[in-house]
């Protein structure tokens, strides 16, 4: 029961949406997620309107409608095991008559957590609510654009993409890929190369100007790491201009790619 398939019957039984996010003892990933959900549910209501008005339903009617429902859960450091955060979730859907649950894992790369973790705590939820688990965000080519706005923002061609990196075989291909369509250089943190090989490296081909764009979701403690260290390494190379981006964040943007993947 990993993925329960569902279909959408009508505009007026819309699914909802649970946004699956690793989890923190920092609190400022959790605050960060509950406030893209805020965004998410406001453009998924935009939507809402458009399809009612098009429909050309009676005033009735349109005060009837409710928002849709979005909602979070963390998958690890948390009291609740993200399965029962699922059958909670279930039972308000259902209560609101949802046609659904669509679970959106809000994860950069596809390790272990999208690809076993998720799904068997969905196989452990108990309830009969259809659910069906998205792709992870990572993978959505709305990414690509959303990336390449940020490194546009910087005046430099050297650009590196730094993201925590997997030893799983093809962990690493979706950040490989993406730095590629933004003609940057990936960089991770768990494995090789590193930030300061890479940095070493653009210095070493004649770079006078470095942009280092985190590819992380949320400001935490491994983002307050990196800006240690790429400050760091800024002191001990001062002829070298040092650009360094944010993490995605809880963005318009960012609620517009996953809107625009997950709604069809």
């Amino acid at each position: 029961m990993g993925n329960r398939f569902f279909l959408e019957t009508s505009p007026d039984r819309s699914p909802a949406y649970l946004l699956v996010f690793h989890g923190s003892r920092d609190p400022r990933p959790g605050m960060a997620a509950n406030r893209l959900a805020e965004l998410v549910r406001a453009r998924l209501a935009a939507r809402q309107e458009i399809a009612i008005a098009r429909s050309s339903p009676s005033v009735a009617v349109r005060e009837r409608e409710e928002p849709p429902f979005v909602a979070t859960a963390s998958l690890e450091l948390t009291e609740i095991p993200l399965h029962r955060q699922i059958d909670r979730c279930a039972r308000v859907a259902r209560e609101r008559g949802s046609s659904g649950l669509y679970i959106i894992p809000l994860f950069l790369l596809r390790g272990v957590h999208v690809i076993e973790d998720i799904r068997a705590e969905v196989s452990l939820a108990r309830s009969s609510f259809p659910i069906e688990v998205k792709p992870f965000l990572g993978s959505y080519p709305g990414m690509i654009e959303l990336i390449s706005r940020q490194f546009e923002r910087f005046p430099t061609t050297d650009r590196i993409l730094l993201s925590h990196g997997s030893r799983r075989a093809g962990g690493c291909r979706i950040v490989e890929s993406i730095a590629r369509r933004v003609a940057a250089v990936p960089a991770y943190r768990s494995i090789e190369p590193s930030l300061s090989s890479r940095i070493e490296t653009c210095i070493g081909n004649g770079a006078r100007s470095i942009a280092i764009l985190p590819y992380f979701l949320f400001p935490g403690a491994i983002t307050d790491e990196i800006d240690r260290e790429i400050f760091s390494l800024s002191q001990k190379n001062k002829n070298v201009k040092f650009f360094s981006g944010e993490p995605l964040g809880a963005t318009e943007e960012l609620a517009r790619v996953i809107v625009g993947e997950t709604v069809r």
